[in-house]
């Protein structure tokens, strides 16, 4: 009787194993379907891909900042802003739609704001964003897309 049962046990966990080696394997075949993101597909990223916008653009606060106490003894001061102006923008991304997000360390977005780009300008002023702290943003991330 005891040898059956330890061939009953080994019989289940190999049983155990092959299936974990399906389902390995299942999960493997169905990640490498996904393909990869190209440019005209969705995705996320703060890197350049190929498009109109060559050089880097320049970021520079527009919106006069308001300055806030905070609200109480030993709270630190701030200056929020609800705008800014992109520059450096290259003829072939001008009049062409936005998307910029404002964000702080940890990847937290402070704001965002969309629109188009002016015209035959090499500037385009990005305002509505949330009223946010100037001194914590510690990125600017920009997306120019046609619609």
């Amino acid at each position: 009787m005891k040898s059956s049962r330890k061939s009953l046990a080994s019989n289940k966990v190999l049983l155990a194993l092959g299936a974990g080696v399906v389902a390995t394997g299942a999960v493997a075949a169905s990640a490498a379907s996904l393909g990869s993101i190209t440019p005209s597909g969705l995705g996320t990223s703060t890197a350049s891909v190929s498009g109109c916008q060559s050089g880097s653009l320049t970021v520079a606060w527009n919106v006069a900042p308001t300055y806030s106490a905070a609200g109480g003894a030993g709270s630190t001061p701030t200056y929020t802003t609800t705008g800014l102006q992109l520059g450096g923008i290259a003829a072939a991304c001008q009049g062409k739609s936005y998307k910029v997000t404002v964000g702080a360390a940890a990847g937290v977005s402070l704001g965002e704001g969309s629109g188009t780009t002016t015209a035959s300008s090499t500037t385009t002023n990005v305002t509505g964003i949330t009223a946010f702290d100037s001194a914590r943003a510690t990125s600017v991330t920009v997306t120019i897309y046609n619609t």
